[in-house]
């Protein structure tokens, strides 16, 4: 879609007007309450998963901890079993992409080449997804007051489409890049034993 990540012109000054109550200072407290919670339940996780002192590979983790993170603040309070939904299409196209990006050969994406097909099915199960939370927070008349989508749905000029693509293109934009850098963090602070003692 053409949402807030890749759009130009005055495509970019309409959506970056619906969104900036999104950004504001005052609704940090609730993100960081969201990013502690998230967190903690991922060390909880670990403590489990490390209890016969196996390695564990970290970074599924990560990735599932900042798309929960992301969703949880883009979305409001949203239903974990949309949250799984997405979590599967999204991690889908972020490893089928690549394919597609890096392929010699440059097609369009409505030619029925395998990864092509791979790319439309999830990209359109990750809209629909989305169009289900939406309709969820409408049904449920949910008041977060910090959330993007209650933002949105405040916007009186704004259509279905563009609120699918604004929340589809931040969700995809924001997680995986995030989980990579808490990852070269971590792979970085085992590498430096006098860091990791400074923060313990």
């Amino acid at each position: 879609g053409n949402g807030l990540v890749i759009s130009q012109g005055d495509d970019w000054v309409k959506q970056r007007r619906w969104s900036a109550p999104f950004f504001l200072k005052g609704h940090y407290p609730a993100y960081i309450q969201i990013m502690n919670e998230e967190a903690e339940a991922t060390i909880a996780k670990w403590k489990k998963d490390t209890l016969g002192n196996a390695p564990i590979n970290m970074v599924p983790d990560l990735n599932r901890l900042t798309f929960r993170v992301l969703c949880r603040c883009v979305l409001g309070s949203v239903l974990d079993r949309f949250l799984d939904d997405l979590y599967v299409e999204i991690n889908n196209s972020v490893y089928l992409l690549p394919k597609r990006i890096f392929s010699p050969i440059r097609t369009s994406l409505n030619v029925p080449l395998p990864t092509n097909l791979k790319i439309r099915k999830s990209s359109n199960h990750y809209r629909k997804t989305i169009e289900a939370i939406i309709d969820s927070y409408k049904a449920t008349n949910q008041g977060d007051s910090y959330g993007l989508l209650g933002h949105l749905l405040k916007q009186p000029d704004i259509s279905r489409k563009e609120m699918v693509d604004m929340i589809a293109a931040m969700v995809a934009a924001g997680f995986e890049t995030t989980a990579n850098l808490l990852s070269w963090v971590f792979a970085l602070i085992a590498d430096h034993q006098d860091v990791q003692s400074r923060l313990r």
